[in-house]
């Protein structure tokens, strides 16, 4: 278990760059500029705002309290080629499609964080779970804003449904790699 979440830490400090770069695809920022792309921009910015700001040191005090030392931990490759995947994925692809695979990400971090604070509690009764709560309705929310605010103007909802869909995919397998892989 430590292991898995050592890992994560690292994955967590990158997440940053997966929303950079939908910000970099995003159209010139102006008069021309329409409601739905600066909902995109104000969801996708106030999420990085709230990482840097509090998760980032809630997950550390995470890793503290089961004893993880972040200093000795080295990503596995399973983590570096997910942190890349995202860049190699969605280079050449929209803006528009780009968000919708990170809203589609969030909407589920939402249901796995649920499961992993309820799992921590329950299966191994421990309760210091700040983090993991934290991220249940809030990336429900951002999910919905990101969801919302691409659905108004783009008109090929097909597109983004297919992103989202690949991107949950993505970081299912990225967990459940850990599962039948020895990190520790």
């Amino acid at each position: 278990m430590k292991a898995i979440f050592g890992q994560y830490y690292f994955w967590r400090n990158t997440l940053h760059r997966w929303f950079g770069l939908c910000i970099a695809k995003s159209p010139d920022y102006g008069k021309e500029t329409d409601d739905a792309t600066t909902a995109a921009l104000k969801s996708l910015t106030d999420h990085i705002l709230v990482d840097v700001v509090s998760h980032f040191d809630m997950y550390k005090e995470f890793l503290d309290d089961i004893q993880v030392d972040t200093k000795s931990l080295v990503p596995n490759p399973i983590t570096t080629e997910y942190n890349d995947s995202f860049f190699i994925r969605f280079r050449d692809r929209s803006f528009e499609e780009a968000t919708s695979a990170l809203a589609g990400r969030e909407l589920l971090s939402s249901i796995r964080s649920n499961i992993i604070s309820e799992s921590l509690i329950n299966q191994y009764n421990f309760n210091k779970v700040k983090f993991w709560r934290a991220h249940e309705e809030p990336e429900e929310e951002h999910f919905r804003s990101m969801w919302n605010a691409l659905t108004q103007s783009y008109t090929n909802f097909e597109d983004l449904e297919k992103a989202a869909r690949e991107e949950i995919s993505e970081h299912v397998r990225y967990w459940v790699a850990f599962t039948v892989l020895k990190t520790d």
